[in-house]
């Protein structure tokens, strides 16, 4: 789903998500959340960046990408280096390699520790230099 703070105000959505996904196993729990989050939408007023949502019941915040980044913001768009921002968490988002993609791209953005074994294989390692 991504990266979200989620207050204890929000149980009954939470219990509400919950019983959807129960339901129905062919519904995807984002789109599920979406939903929900979405029904009766309203702005907050004075802040662009807040707006109601759950029926009115929840204020609900967009977080800065270059800090709460996700796969692409971080690994494509670079967002946190065009706002000189240290990223407080990335979210391995989608990509066609599955979890293993995830956890290469997270390791060649040094974002992902390893046992030292990782990078002394026995059989060795292939180098290149131009």
């Amino acid at each position: 789903i991504g990266i979200m703070l989620i207050r204890h105000t929000a149980k009954g959505l939470a219990e509400e998500w919950v019983n959807v996904l129960d339901k129905d196993a062919k519904v995807w729990d984002q789109n599920a959340f979406n939903d929900l989050m979405r029904r009766g939408r309203a702005a907050a007023g004075g802040d662009d960046k807040l707006f109601l949502g759950y029926d009115g019941k929840l204020k609900f915040g967009i977080l800065p990408v270059s800090t709460f980044a996700s796969g692409h913001t971080f690994f494509v768009q670079r967002m946190h280096e065009k706002h000189d921002a240290d990223p407080y968490v990335v979210h391995a988002t989608f990509q066609f390699s599955g979890t293993e993609g995830k956890r290469h791209r997270m390791r060649e953005a040094k974002l992902w520790v390893d046992d030292a074994s990782y990078y002394d294989p026995t059989e060795g390692l292939l180098a290149f230099a131009p």
